[in-house]
């Protein structure tokens, strides 16, 4: 007979006597008994035996007589707990854009099933700078910070929403990097501890408005040769303007300064998008975003910001720094 140890001091030989047939294992007399429990055993409360409780065991002699007087109780067992199976983790997480959306469904994650009594899979997004370990994810329980996927034999396909979050419970957003985890569930009966994958490799989700790759120079002539890869998605842009900003205000430029610079539009600074990657040669703008005129022997940085035709969500990031320096 199997009895929780918080009863097992007060579990005397009539109670031992009045529990049900479905709440004991019985063995026949004349030999020793050493085996396995039925799987469907169940404590003398009639509950399913349970991992994480302590547990201490009883033997019932029961006299063949069928007087319940004569049968005695052996002192109990030192006290058991089981503790159940691990699950398992992916080995194989995989998070990457795969589309241009601009947010949290650009991003698709791919990973094999893990093993064990598995209640769900939870993928996590962890900004790729911060520190994340089982515990962290453990302590997450508001539904709306990781994305739930159910227990499968399958290898696991989702994209994440749009409006997915992050472990820190803000919106996932273009220009920033990320990773991914997925925390194993454990169903808490057969598999009692959670566990964690490995991340995923790095990923930043584009913004469509955006260009890249931008490189700015002198030519012989005096004119500016611009060069950079088209946004991805050009219907939401109604022009690229060029923008020059001296070197003592590049710590103090941003994307504020850059809308209001470009929206005094100059047609020396202004490129029309083409659905093709931009190389082109431009006249020098009379003034820098500060308003002041551009001069020789000054150095400047370029940007390229995409005018929309909405306004600019926050989480667009409409200017791109050219890196280098150049002197005019």
């Amino acid at each position: 007979m199997v009895v929780k140890q918080a009863n097992a001091a007060n579990f005397k030989v009539a109670q031992a006597n009045n529990v049900g047939i479905n709440n004991y294992d019985s063995v026949p007399i004349g030999f020793d008994f050493s085996k396995a429990l039925r799987p469907d055993t169940r404590d003398v409360d009639d509950q399913p035996i349970k991992n994480m409780v302590d547990y201490q065991v009883f033997v019932l002699s029961v006299s063949n007589n069928g007087n319940n007087a004569l049968s005695t109780l052996s002192a109990p067992s030192a006290p058991i707990k089981l503790t159940g199976t691990t699950v398992t983790v992916p080995s194989d997480v995989y998070a990457g854009i795969e589309s241009t959306n601009g947010n949290g469904s650009d991003v698709v994650v791919r990973f094999s099933p893990a093993t064990g009594s598995i209640n769900e899979y939870r993928i996590m997004v962890v900004p790729s700078d911060q520190g994340f370990g089982l515990d962290d994810a453990n302590r997450i329980t508001d539904r709306n910070w990781y994305t739930s996927v159910a227990a499968t034999n399958s290898k696991v396909e989702t994209t994440l929403s749009a409006s997915v979050k992050d472990v820190n419970g803000e919106d996932v957003k273009s220009g920033y990097k990320y990773k991914v985890f997925v925390l194993v569930v454990a169903d808490g009966t057969v598999s009692t501890t959670n566990a964690m994958s490995k991340s995923s490799k790095e990923f930043e989700i584009p913004n469509p408005i955006q260009t890249t790759a931008l490189t700015a120079k002198l030519d012989a002539s005096g004119k500016l040769q611009v060069d950079f890869k088209k946004a991805v998605n050009e219907t939401s842009i109604d022009a690229y303007r060029v923008l020059f900003v001296e070197k003592s205000q590049m710590k103090d430029f941003n994307l504020q300064i850059a809308a209001e610079a470009a929206g005094k539009e100059d047609t020396k600074a202004t490129i029309k998008p083409t659905n093709k990657d931009i190389s082109t040669l431009i006249d020098i703008p009379t003034k820098d975003v500060s308003g002041k005129d551009i001069t020789a022997y000054t150095e400047y940085a370029v940007y390229v910001y995409s005018v929309p035709n909405k306004r600019c969500e926050e989480s667009f990031k409409c200017a791109v720094r050219y890196t280098a320096l150049f002197t005019i």
